[in-house]
């Protein structure tokens, strides 16, 4: 062997490991050997080195061969294992090849031919099964590799072979038709029976044309799935041919495109849809309110529009809307941004092409063939890229936003009104800032009017850019003020409360309203063109109005207009209304600390009159202390009262007298002749009722010219008097009591001591005194009274002990009597007992006289005995009619119901009473209208209640007749009646019909 090869000698014995290496040497092998001693020291050498070939001895130390290959082959060492021994065991030999051993050898042949044979056969067997494993090795991997990408294609694999009528399929195949191993009975029928009968004819087709011409096997066709349903698939195959060209087997591969197909078939759909959508937005952009505009190329030389857009431009539908196209073909607007004419590069969709960005929100004033009134534009553009992101063309939006800027002037406008509505609360300063403000932006001439207290027009202010238009324009209203009357204008706009618009003001309109001719060419002088008048408002009046001219610049007014001069005026109607408001404000605030004074001085006075009735109300009962409480109070309540004095009228004398006085100079008033009871001042006021107020000798001496005594009475001891300088009188009065009495105050040495509220005050307290004096003599009437009522009660208290005295002397009464009814009901009971055994014996001893047979009675004792048996029964009736009313008495009489005919019960009843009617000869009848004469009740009873009903009826009739009636008031009741034509019960005895023991 040139090759050096590796080899492991395993033997305890060194001779014989030197032998198999000279064997090996003389062969020439070259050799790389180890060596090693028992099982132990093999193994080791094994796992940490690769050997080609090892020797072992089949007795080792440790162990023997058998149990060495045995654990070798264990451990997976696939290494040639030749067993040297001493014996030729055959058996052994079989076991250790049968556990692995390559080779068996005993060591008497170890000759080095023999032993090179079998190291080379050994080395080329093991050679040839690692590469034959390696082989297998590799063929699993591709196997391996082929299955994940059978498994990765998600393919099915057919295998049809034709000459057997067979076909496989692979687990994919089968999922793909939703069917197991054993459902697939795997013949071509069998899977041509899945497929569609409309794909049928071309799968064959391409089967056919593979076969017969080569041409390529590739078809799409339907298969039925296990679920019923159908699923899309593409089938490849190429069929393998013999060496005479003929095909005898035919395989490939089977994909599930049903997703695909499905997905194919939604981007038809979604094609479609995108085409509707494409024509919907056209529709769209046709009728959209915004204008839309799309250039296809970057220099937007050509710029297409929508139907909206090209309204707003006054250009065709289909014109080229472009700025930037050559200038005969160019749209006749221009675009101005900020007052300067915008270039055609920097509109909106050019600058977005240009740049390659959006441009938002870029606000645009375009002028139509070279109108005065732009239309407002908000526009927008992006610019539109193609596939590899350069610039294309652009898209742009715009909105015509002429109107909302229309409103946001409106609302500055209003705003910079409110503010200046605001500034100040003369509303007379105010309305000429506000009438300067609306000139010129809204008129060339404005007006404002406003309704006085009166009710006539006042101009407050007219405005004029030019300062002399204005102050001719004031001298002609103070010349010619404003008609109430007039037909149009300012007047007719307060009259109504509406607005009032004149587009056109004609010459025959001013003339309507001019009162002269110079007023007329003064009216022409104007020049006014348009009218609009307003009402100012608040708070559903009408203030005024404000009167909007248009003359010089030659503008008119339309309805668009009148929104925002109705809110103008309803701000300055509201400005006008709070300035008044805040005057009124003012002036109520200024009335109003005026009555708080007022009322400071009169809450002095009430808690005076509080006091004086407080004090009123502790000494009601005593009089005399209640009027000197009256007059003390008076003089510490006025500060100017220095005395004050009550008289009080004497009914039985008619006269006043002095009875309460108090304060400074007290000894001089009560000698005093002005204040004389009878003849003086206090007389007057008294006879009179009115209120005296002196001041000084000069009042005194108009008094005595007017009549009045005011000189010294004659009796009076003192003549010459000092008078007061001031006294002041009311009468002690009220609506309830009358005049009482005086009441007087009065100062020595102050003549203007009382005013206005210290006679209100004391007015008010001669009210309360005469209230309080009439309570007083009340009080002392009920104090009286309440005497009288005292002894009164004592006397009903001594009648009512009385009272009880006898009523418990009735009671006792009472307890006796109830005993002795019961005593008596007893009794009753007892004899009637008693009586009814010697009544039944007489009753029967009679009944046996009149039966008797065999001695016979004489007429004279038959009708002795009958009469004897008669009474008898009469007096036993008796008897039992007193036992049941000692029964009934004692509450223990007890009704027997049974079920009796009712009219045998009459009947019989009536037969037994006929003798006593036939013997007053009156006819007893009896009406019986019944139809089911059976009822349930106590026989006994309802026969002695008719028995006593018929007998009296029959006793008290002398003539005429006794009547029976019975009949059915309902289905529960029934009606029985007596009637007779007897004397009859007497109206005033109906109510003791049920007393006992009365007839």
């Amino acid at each position: 062997m040139e090759e050096t090869v590796k080899i492991l000698i395993v033997d305890d014995d060194e001779v014989d490991r030197i032998a198999v290496q000279r064997s090996l040497k003389a062969a020439g092998v070259n050799m790389n050997w180890s060596e090693c001693y028992n099982c132990a020291g093999a193994i080791a050498a094994l796992q940490q080195n690769r050997f080609d070939c090892v020797f072992l001895d089949y007795y080792l130390p440790d162990g023997d061969g058998l149990s060495l290959v045995q654990q070798v082959r264990a451990l997976g060492i696939t290494v040639p294992l030749v067993v040297l021994t001493a014996q030729g065991d055959e058996q052994i030999a079989v076991q250790l090849m049968k556990a692995g051993a390559w080779d068996y050898l005993s060591k008497d042949k170890l000759a080095p031919d023999t032993l090179y044979q079998i190291l080379r056969q050994t080395i080329r067997l093991h050679r040839a099964e690692i590469e034959a494993a390696s082989a297998n090795q590799r063929l699993r991997d591709s196997e391996e590799r082929f299955r994940l990408v059978l498994e990765a294609a998600n393919d099915g694999i057919w295998d049809w072979y034709c000459t057997r009528d067979e076909v496989y399929c692979n687990d994919r195949l089968l999922e793909i038709i939703g069917l197991s191993p054993a459902e697939f009975n795997s013949t071509p029928a069998a899977l041509i029976a899945l497929m569609h009968p409309e794909d049928l004819p071309r799968i064959k087709a391409a089967i056919n044309a593979h076969l017969i011409h080569g041409e390529k096997c590739e078809v799409e066709f339907r298969i039925r799935h296990a679920s019923g349903e159908y699923r899309y698939c593409l089938a490849r195959g190429k069929a393998q041919r013999d060496r005479f060209g003929c095909p005898y087997r035919m395989l490939g591969v089977l994909s599930d495109i049903t997703q695909r197909k499905q997905a194919e078939q939604e981007i038809v759909k979604l094609n479609q849809s995108l085409e509707r959508r494409i024509n919907e937005l056209k529709t769209l952009l046709d009728v959209i309110p915004i204008g839309i505009a799309i250039a296809q190329e970057p220099e937007c030389k050509f710029i297409q529009v929508n139907s909206a857009l090209a309204k707003l431009l006054q250009i065709p539908n289909n014109a080229n809307a472009s700025k930037s196209a050559p200038q005969p073909e160019q749209p006749p607007y221009k675009v101005f941004k900020a007052g300067k004419e915008v270039p055609a590069v920097e509109l909106p969709m050019q600058s977005a092409a240009s740049k390659g960005k959006q441009v938002l929100d870029a606000e645009l004033d375009v002028i139509i063939n070279g109108k005065n009134s732009p239309i407002k534009l908000l526009g927008s553009a992006a610019p539109l890229f193609d596939e590899e992101g350069k610039c294309r063309g652009s898209i742009g939006a715009f909105v015509d936003i002429t109107e909302r800027k229309q409103i946001e002037e409106q609302e500055r406008f209003l705003a910079e009104a409110s503010v200046v509505l605001a500034s100040s609360l003369d509303y007379q300063t105010t309305l000429e800032n506000l009438a300067q403000l609306v000139v010129p932006q809204l008129a060339d001439w404005c007006s404002i009017d406003i309704i006085e207290e009166d009710g006539s027009i006042a101009q407050v202010t007219v405005a004029h850019t030019d300062p002399a238009k204005v102050r001719w324009a004031q001298e002609l209203v103070s010349r010619y003020p404003v008609n109430p009357n007039d037909p149009f204008g300012v007047p007719q706009v307060i009259r109504d409360g509406r607005s009032a618009l004149y587009p056109e003001v004609p010459d025959s309109m001013l003339a309507k309203i001019a009162r002269d001719t110079e007023h007329l060419e003064s009216l022409r002088r104007i020049g006014i063109k348009s009218l609009l008048c307003v009402p100012m408002q608040a708070r559903g009046r009408t203030l005024g109005a404000i009167g909007f001219v248009m003359a010089e610049s030659g503008r008119s007014y339309t309805s668009a207009d009148i929104a925002l001069a109705e809110d103008l005026g309803r701000r300055a109607g509201l400005a006008v209304d709070n300035a008044r408001l805040y005057q009124e404000a003012n002036e109520i605030g200024e009335n109003l600390r005026q009555a708080i004074i007022i009322l400071g001085e009169q809450q002095q006075q009430l808690r005076v009159l509080q006091r004086i009735t407080n004090l009123l109300n502790q000494r009601l009962s005593d009089l005399p202390s209640l009027l000197q409480v009256i007059v003390e109070a008076i003089c510490d309540g006025i500060a100017g009262s220095e005395f004050a004095a009550i008289a009080i009228h004497n009914p039985q004398t008619n006269e006043l007298e002095l009875t309460a006085t108090t304060g400074i100079g007290r000894e001089r008033l009560l000698l005093g002749e002005l204040l004389e009871p009878n003849e003086g001042l206090l007389k007057q006021v008294f006879l009179t009722g009115e209120s005296i107020s002196i001041e000084g000798s000069r009042q005194a001496q108009d008094l005595e010219s007017q009549g009045k005594n005011l000189i010294p009475h004659p009796k009076s001891k003192i003549q010459n008097t000092q008078l007061p300088s001031s006294i002041y009188a009311v009468a002690i009065a009220s609506a309830a009591a009358g005049r009482l009495g005086v009441l007087a105050v009065g100062n020595w040495y102050d003549r203007d001591a009382f005013d206005l509220e210290d006679r209100n005050l004391l007015a008010a307290v001669g009210e309360q005194a005469a209230i309080a004096i009439n309570n007083a003599r009340l009080i002392n009437a009920l104090e009286e009274r309440e005497e009288r009522l005292g002894i009164q009660n004592l006397t009903l208290a001594q009648q009512n002990r009385e009272l009880q005295l006898t009523r418990y002397r009735i009671e006792q009464q009472n307890l006796q009597l109830i005993e002795a009814a019961q005593l008596k009901s007893q009794f009753l009971a007892t004899m009637s007992h008693e009586l009814r055994t010697p009544m039944n014996a007489i009753i029967g001893f009679a009944q046996v006289l009149l039966r008797q047979r065999k001695a016979k009675l004489s007429a004279a004792q038959t009708d002795m005995v009958g009469r004897i048996l008669n009474n008898g029964k009469n007096l036993l009736a008796l008897i039992n009619d007193i036992l049941d009313l000692s029964k009934i008495e004692a509450g223990r009489l007890e009704l027997k119901l049974e079920e009796i005919n009712l009219t045998g019960l009459i009947l019989s009843t009536v037969d037994e009473l006929k003798p006593l009617a036939e013997q007053k000869q009156l006819p007893l009848k009896v009406y019986n209208e019944l139809e089911n004469p059976i009822i349930v009740n106590d026989t006994t009873r309802l026969r002695q209640v008719l028995i006593n009903l018929l007998s009296n009826a029959i006793k008290f009739t002398e003539t005429g007749s006794v009547e029976v009636r019975i009949r059915e008031n309902s289905p529960v009741q029934l009606f029985l009646s007596v009637k007779d034509t007897g004397i009859g019960i007497a109206e005033s005895e109906l109510e003791h019909i049920f007393e006992e023991f009365r007839q």
